[in-house]
């Protein structure tokens, strides 16, 4: 794998950046077909999912601050949009009455293969 950055005034993440990138191709990881065959990968990563949520929500907060309020006019206008949207997607929205959180494992795999038909 071929990571280029370019060096700016953040280089502790950027140096952090390689070291990771260098421990993930120092585990040699390799996909395996249900009878023990390799399965030919271009590119294997870890991600870890907590992390990127994390910075998804420190970055909404700091969206946040720099927006003003929404008026009472403007979240029921909101609200209306949202319900009509439901309305005419329900068929497509799975009903369980409530908002479920969805409980993601911390690391995912993303593969690439170099060819989709060698997955039994």
């Amino acid at each position: 794998m071929r990571v280029e950055f370019t060096i700016g005034p953040d280089a502790t993440a950027h140096a952090d950046v390689l070291a990771a990138v260098d421990r993930v191709e120092a585990l040699e990881m390799e996909l395996r077909g249900p009878d023990g065959c390799v399965i030919p990968t271009e590119d294997l990563n870890v991600v870890d999912t907590h992390y990127l949520l994390s910075l998804s929500t420190r970055e909404s907060l700091d969206d946040a601050k720099d927006e003003e309020p929404l008026t009472p006019e403007q979240e029921a206008e909101i609200e209306e949009f949202v319900q009509a949207w439901l309305e005419e997607h329900k068929d497509d929205v799975p009903s369980s009455g409530e908002d479920e959180e969805v409980d993601l494992p911390q690391y995912q795999l993303q593969v690439t293969l170099v060819d989709d038909r060698d997955v039994p």
